[in-house]
């Protein structure tokens, strides 16, 4: 049997998680905190505290027990503005999920439709910049019993399951940027967390996660094994993958007069024009860093307080070539007619002059010939 003591200021939270501790077979002891003191000089498993200040003074105040067995302290706020967390909340204007490519439609009904299904976590992969935490907030602001919005680093989070999930008076949305950076432990003790919240039917919480996908192709779902928890990855049931902005270039525009717009209204300034030349040039480079770099990019330019953005008034993007997007199904490929049908892509492409499709596939005027002369392909 666990002996666990129950602290509150003004005695008025405890019921029905003692009754719940002594169903479970726990001896459960109600103090408040004028009393806790001398009570927690004696041999006790687990401390939880109630208190109207900040869980960092509990923790003083319990601090002060030297000599005496360290008990374990879960904390739990009941003034939620006041427990140490970063907060947002829901107002001011939503997000805006720009584009209007399939991929981003769909992604825009899927966020309504997940609005009305506040307990229901969700993990959101995408690239560096990709907008994993725009989706966050959209989809905080798209259901309408949130009203906080929580967003954890990996430390807080650790801070965080070192005790017990703050109270809330209304729904949350908690937002962790970066599971891949939270070790598994932790992970698991969330899930402990989680599962208490829902045991004693609080306000409506909702986890969103963060993954970080690599420009390489490797399943969301191969992602989610090798990052998360499988008991956390149990409790996520929808995954959102987020296409990277080289995959809906035909968003860019709609994009570029959305920043614009978006940093004219915040600066005050006139929204600035953008020349055709230099809206293909936006257009036709990859962004690696994805629409943040993009945005980077125009305020960059826009600083200037030029009416006109030109080609001139773009830095000069490194003409890389884009990564590999292919991903090799499970049923496997025929490598050599792969290699054989690039080969004849690349010559294509170059209109059979063999120096300029060695340079679009990374190769030596010699080892093209090689090929060509491998697969029997004609000059």
């Amino acid at each position: 049997m666990k002996r666990l003591v129950l602290v509150e200021p003004d005695g008025g939270g405890r019921s029905e998680l003692a009754a719940q501790l002594r169903d479970d077979g726990n001896e459960v002891i109600e103090v408040d905190e004028q009393h806790a003191l001398s009570l927690c000089r004696e041999r006790v498993d687990a401390v939880f505290v109630w208190t109207a200040r900040e869980a960092r003074h509990a923790a003083d105040v319990l601090r002060q027990l030297d000599g005496c067995p360290r008990p374990r302290i879960v904390f739990y706020a009941t003034n939620p503005s006041r427990n140490g967390f970063p907060r947002g909340n829901v107002a001011g204007n939503p997000p805006v999920l720009v584009g209007e490519t399939p991929a981003m439609r769909d992604l825009r009904a899927t966020l309504r439709r997940l609005g009305c299904r506040p307990r229901t976590h969700v993990l959101v992969g995408g690239e560096a910049g990709s907008g994993k935490q725009t989706v966050a907030r959209a989809l905080h602001h798209a259901t309408s019993v949130a009203d906080e919005f929580v967003h954890l680093t990996p430390a807080r989070l650790s801070e965080l399951t070192a005790g017990a999930l703050p109270s809330f008076d209304a729904g949350v949305t908690l937002y962790l940027p970066s599971i891949e950076d939270v070790d598994k432990s932790c992970q698991g003790r969330l899930v402990e967390l989680l599962a208490m919240h829902e045991r004693f039917d609080a306000p409506p919480l909702r986890l969103v996660i963060g993954l970080l996908r690599s420009g390489q192709q490797v399943s969301l779902g191969r992602l989610v094994e090798r990052a998360v928890h499988p008991a956390l990855a149990a409790r996520v049931p929808v995954l959102l993958d987020l296409l990277p902005l080289r995959k809906r270039r035909s968003d860019v525009p709609l994009l570029v007069s959305h920043v614009l717009a978006a940093w004219s209204e915040s600066s005050g300034l006139p929204c600035p024009e953008v020349s055709p030349a230099a809206l293909e040039t936006l257009n036709e480079y990859a962004w690696p860093g994805n629409v943040r770099e993009l945005a980077n990019v125009l305020e960059q330019v826009s600083v200037s307080g030029k009416p006109r953005i030109d080609v001139g008034e773009l830095p000069v993007f490194e003409s890389g070539r884009a990564g590999v997007d292919y991903e090799l199904p499970s049923s496997g490929i025929d490598f050599v007619e792969f290699e054989r049908s690039i080969l004849v892509q690349a010559l294509a492409h170059a209109r059979g002059n063999q120096t300029q499709a060695a340079g679009l596939l990374g190769l030596t005027r010699d080892q093209i010939r090689y090929r060509m002369s491998k697969f029997n392909i004609e000059r």
